[in-house]
């Protein structure tokens, strides 16, 4: 059983009740997956989606140019 899911974008973090850890996707179109996790008393916590690091971001922009 799942003890806490963590939302980041589409994906998702799940620690179940032996404290064995996942990560997976998100279902597309899947309105009730919130209603079903509080039904079952798992504790939810949304981050926000991570930023690309500024190195990252740099190369990306200028990879083209090289």
């Amino acid at each position: 059983q799942v003890r806490e899911a963590r939302i980041n974008g589409r994906e998702i973090n799940v620690v179940k009740k032996d404290s064995n850890k996942y990560t997976t996707y998100i279902p597309v179109n899947d309105p009730k997956l919130l209603d079903n996790l509080l039904t079952k008393n798992v504790k939810v916590v949304g981050e926000p989606p991570e930023e690309p690091s500024l190195l990252a971001s740099i190369f990306i922009s200028w990879f083209p140019m090289l």
